[in-house]
């Protein structure tokens, strides 16, 4: 036997790659609405590596929207799940609305500075401003219910999650701040 026989007797076969499911290509993104053209939308991302790039998005009788197909017009941010396909393209699974004027903001009060509170969040500060309109709330885990609370309830170390309207230079505005019980996580 020669010794290139041999070796090729000696090798080891070469793996085969498992299988691939749908889910090897799922993706889900956010994006604004630039064109609809039946089941066709063309959107531009935001708020990834890929900002301001075109995607098209297919949809069919299986995609679900939240809270209904209103939400897919011209201008509208979306937020999408589905499939890419062959060509770059993504039939879609899911597609939801999307605010970007609104956020909740959930951490740990480190100050309280009259109508603003500082919260330490997993990775960063925020501040979110407070005004006479903004409503307070403190869960009640044992009865299961939410009970009004007013700002001076709110202390330093206390874990709240507010729920914000975002303004064009970034600052937060609390509409409501929900204060969450000690030995509980905010999720």
């Amino acid at each position: 036997m020669s010794s290139a026989s041999a070796n090729s007797l000696n090798k080891t076969p070469p793996k085969e790659k498992p299988p691939c499911s749908q889910s090897c290509n799922l993706t889900k993104g956010l994006a604004t609405i630039t064109n609809v053209n039946g089941n066709t939308i063309q959107a531009k991302l935001l708020g990834t590596e890929q900002k301001g790039n075109q995607v098209t998005l297919l949809t069919t009788a299986k995609t679900t929207y939240d809270p209904d197909r209103s939400i897919v017009a011209v201008g509208k941010s979306i937020i999408f799940a589905g499939t890419i396909n062959h060509d770059g393209s993504i039939t879609t699974q899911l597609i939801t609305s999307y605010d970007p004027s609104v956020t909740d903001v959930a951490g740990t009060i480190v100050k309280i500075d009259g109508s603003a509170i500082t919260l330490q969040t997993k990775d960063t500060q925020s501040i979110v401003h407070l005004t006479d309109s903004t409503i307070f709330l403190k869960l009640d885990f044992k009865d299961k219910k939410k009970l009004p609370a007013t700002l001076s309830d709110l202390k330093v170390g206390m874990t709240v999650t507010a729920h914000c309207t975002v303004h064009s230079n970034g600052s937060l505005t609390a509409q409501s701040v929900v204060i969450v019980p000690a030995n509980s996580e905010v999720k």
